[in-house]
């Protein structure tokens, strides 16, 4: 007879709870997924490997040594390519945080990743490679070579030693790279910045991952990491209107906003104070306008540049003091600025060849021409000379030189290697059209070469610094070696007659009383001789 045993039958106790069941499934899903990130993360550390050591032997042989990389085992080869330079990151601090601001650095994102991509650099053989391989593949190699601690096999010191040596040739080339980089944030900080929203401005500094062993992966990034301030706004009182006005500056790499100032004695005042400078938006808006080729932060910028290095005029009769404009050396205009509550404010921006200036003065008189002319005709900004029939016709290079306004002439020149002036050839034909119908030979051709700048401000000098005790000993010194010296005699006075005779109308009365004295000397000697000391006669001598 056989026995069975007993099937034991789960309590309620023992039987397990769907939670229980959840649990389990969601810990072994759990143990699943972080299987595969860490499979995942191995295979793509190894495709990163694999790419870096294409890249690496591509650079080898651009820079022609790729002899020296056959030479590396796959060990050494590995070795490199886990020591690499990354991409630049462009990241935001905390306090840009608003859309505006996430919008803007996005937009350099794509920018400075464009700018990479497309800027080539000459190598030493003659090749070309972008900026962004330059500043990541061939940097990695250089600095990896440059590290005692890295061994790339038996032929390390053959090798170390040829790339130290091609190291030291590429140096400047290096260095222009960095500043082309540089130049660009700057340019593009410029661009995007605004007086009414805020200046952005980049700091740079780096993120690294450490290397924990030898075999493990290196790297670092370049950031350049973006912060924002924005300019004070105040409302003040132009003819009995309440306008508000911007703090003026403008973005630097690593220094933050450079807040434009102008020292007082650049405007005739006494020396030693500073005055920051503010613009109202009419003044932008017109100096945007009249300049016409540049957007307005670009525009801003070269007025701030002319307040610290321009010229400083003052009109008759005013109180604005005018400083010259000029962008690449052309002098297009002048800023009117006014002092208010200790601040230097931009009122307005004034064209060279508009009626506020001495030169549009000077070409109204000439041609006969009025405000509402030169604004219909195109004269009144520059858009109106950026024409290669204004820059070649001989009538309007004697006017333009008569008035004082010679700088136009090169405009065209100068201009168009910066910025695309398709489409304003047409302003400059009517110019010169009107030009040849209201030419005046005798009135203009009399006319006398003119320049401002009998009009400009001659700065105070500073005051004289106080003598260093050095020098002030040394003067008394002198002083008193000048006393110490034998001076001559001065030349004695002829005696007067005058005095002549009083000391004859003395003598009677002074010859008693010398002997009256000696007398008394002789009663009290005990009516003895007087003797006289050889020592006493001696030294009276």
């Amino acid at each position: 007879m056989s026995t069975r045993s007993p099937i034991s039958v789960p309590t309620d106790r023992e039987k397990p709870s769907l939670n229980h069941i959840s649990i389990r499934i969601d810990m072994a899903a759990g143990k699943t997924k972080k299987v595969n990130e860490y499979q995942a993360e191995k295979q793509r550390r190894l495709h990163l490997i694999n790419a870096q050591k294409a890249k690496n032997e591509r650079m080898f042989s651009l820079l022609g040594i790729h002899h020296l990389y056959q030479l590396l085992d796959e060990k050494s080869k590995d070795k490199l390519a886990r020591v690499r330079i990354s991409a630049t990151l462009i990241e935001a601090t905390p306090g840009c945080n608003d859309q505006r601001s996430k919008e803007v650095i996005e937009n350099i994102k794509q920018a400075f990743r464009s700018f990479e991509t497309s800027t080539e650099i000459l190598l030493l053989t003659g090749k070309k490679i972008t900026l962004r391989d330059f500043k990541t593949t061939l940097t990695s190699i250089f600095l990896c070579m440059e590290s005692e601690k890295i061994s790339v096999g038996p032929h390390t010191k053959e090798i170390k030693k040829e790339i130290n040596n091609l190291l030291s040739k590429y140096i400047d080339i290096w260095l222009g790279v960095d500043q082309q980089s540089k130049d660009f944030f700057d340019d593009l900080c410029t661009h995007i910045s605004s007086l009414k929203y805020g200046i952005y401005y980049p700091k740079e500094t780096y993120k690294e991952k450490p290397m924990t062993s030898l075999e493990d992966s290196w790297s670092t990034s370049p950031v350049f990491l973006f912060n924002r301030e924005i300019p004070n706004h105040r409302q003040l009182n132009f003819d009995g209107k309440k306008r508000e006005v911007y703090q003026m500056g403008f973005p630097e790499l690593n220094k933050g906003v450079r807040w434009t100032q102008v020292a007082s004695e650049r405007l005739g005042l006494p020396y030693g104070k500073s005055y920051p400078c503010y613009i109202q938006q009419h003044a932008i808006v017109r100096l945007t306008e009249r300049i016409g080729i540049f957007s307005e932060s670009v525009s801003v910028f070269q007025a701030c540049l002319s307040l610290e290095q321009g010229k400083v005029l003052r009109m008759p009769n005013s109180e604005a003091f005018y400083f010259e404009l000029k962008i690449l050396n052309i002098k297009l205009g002048y800023l009117v600025t006014y002092l208010i509550d200790e601040m230097l404010v931009v009122k307005t921006f004034i064209f060279v060849t508009q009626s506020g200036s001495p030169e549009g003065k000077r070409i109204e008189a000439a041609m006969g021409l009025k405000r509402d002319d030169k604004d219909y005709i195109g004269m009144s900004t520059l858009k109106g000379f950026l024409s290669e029939d204004v820059a070649k016709n001989p009538k309007m290079a004697i006017l333009l030189e008569k008035s004082g306004c010679a700088d136009l002439l090169n405009a065209y020149e100068v201009f168009s290697k910066k910025v695309n002036i398709k489409g304003m050839q047409a302003t400059g034909r009517i110019i010169t059209q009107y030009l040849e119908k209201s030419w005046r030979p005798h009135k203009i051709e009399s006319m006398e070469s003119y320049t401002s700048d009998h009009l400009a401000i001659v700065p105070l000098l500073p005051p004289q610094p106080a003598p260093q005790p050095e020098v002030v000993l040394e003067e008394l010194e002198e002083m008193e070696m000048e006393m110490e010296a034998p001076t001559a005699a001065p030349p004695q006075k002829p005696v007067s007659k005058r005095r002549k005779i009083i000391a004859l109308l003395l003598l009677p009365v002074l010859i008693p009383l010398l002997l009256l004295v000696y007398l008394i000397l002789w009663i009290k000697n005990g009516f003895k001789p007087i003797k006289v000391d050889n020592s006493t006669s001696d030294n009276a001598k």
